[in-house]
């Protein structure tokens, strides 16, 4: 779970700002990790950490998970644009399948009705390979989806 905001609480106050340290433990306390620890408001005179994103692994946490994060240096706006990416390092148990052919009556008798609707004399007429199949493609395509 993440949540993601401007929060306008600066989280490097939080040695100073009593109510900024109350709110940091709760947060800690809830599961929740700081994903943006560098400051998001930067100006000639001040920076600060008020733009939050936090992830919640949930009730198992794994080692599995990988949490990237930061900041976008642009001037769109006052504040730096953040991301954060979450990825499961763990690879997935791929279950091979094979590439079998359903030929059920149901499924034979939409191929049939497909032919006996179809009209096939722009493909047959066209002497260039590359533009039947294209033709072929198109007309596949407007028919069946």
């Amino acid at each position: 779970m993440c949540v993601a905001g401007d929060f306008n609480i600066d989280l490097s106050k939080i040695e100073v700002n009593a109510d900024t340290l109350n709110y940091v433990d709760m947060v800690l306390t809830n599961n929740f990790t700081p994903a943006v620890l560098m400051p998001t408001r930067i100006t000639s005179k001040s920076c600060t950490l008020i733009d939050h994103m936090y992830f919640c692994a949930g009730g198992k946490p794994t080692v599995d998970t990988k949490i990237v994060s930061g900041n976008f240096l642009q001037d769109i706006s006052d504040h730096l644009a953040n991301y954060t990416i979450i990825c499961n390092t763990k690879s997935p148990v791929v279950i091979e399948r094979p590439f079998v052919r359903i030929f059920s009556g149901k499924i034979k008798q939409k191929f049939t009705n497909y032919l006996e609707n179809s009209n096939f004399s722009e493909v047959l007429s066209e002497n260039d390979a590359n533009e039947a199949y294209n033709r072929f493609h198109t007309y596949h395509h407007a028919v069946c989806f």
